[in-house]
C-alpha cells in the first residue's frame, strides 16, 4: 500500500517517483562503482573480510539493479495498457547460469566483463 496522500502526500510521492527516474549507467566505471557500493553497503565487506562469494553476490546486486529498472518500466507499461498476463514456470528455468544469462539478455556482456577483468575478478 502507498503512504497516505493526506496533507501534501501526493506531492511528496511525486518527489520520490522523480528521484526514481534515474537509470544506472552501464559503462565499465559505473558497474565497478555499483559493485563496490554493494560490497560495502549491502554485504558489509571490507578488505579484511572480502571473499569471492562476496564478489559474486555484489556482482549479482549490481546486475539486479539494472534488471529491476527494466522490470519496473515493464510493470508500469502493463498497468498503463491494462494488459492481461499468463504465468508459467518450467523446471528448466530453475537451474543454469542465471547471472551470465541475465548479463547477456541485457546486452551487458562487454561492460561487465571489462569492469570485473579490470578489478582482477572472474565471475565464472
Amino acid at each position: 500500500p502507498m503512504p497516505s496522500t493526506a496533507a501534501g502526500g501526493e506531492e511528496k510521492m511525486a518527489k520520490l517517483w522523480k528521484l526514481m527516474e534515474h537509470y544506472e549507467p552501464n559503462d565499465q566505471e559505473s558497474i565497478q562503482k555499483s559493485f563496490a557500493r554493494h560490497l560495502e553497503y549491502s554485504l558489509a565487506c571490507t578488505r579484511f573480510n572480502f571473499t569471492m562469494q562476496d564478489a559474486y553476490r555484489a556482482a549479482g546486486f549490481a546486475l539486479r539493479d539494472r534488471l529491476l529498472e527494466s522490470l519496473n518500466d515493464t510493470e508500469a507499461h502493463y498497468r498503463e495498457k491494462d494488459v492481461k498476463r499468463g504465468y508459467y514456470l518450467s523446471a528448466e528455468y530453475l537451474i543454469g547460469r542465471h547471472m551470465q544469462n541475465a548479463i547477456a539478455n541485457l546486452d551487458l556482456e562487454r561492460p561487465f566483463q571489462d569492469a570485473f577483468m579490470d578489478l582482477g575478478i572472474k565471475l565464472e
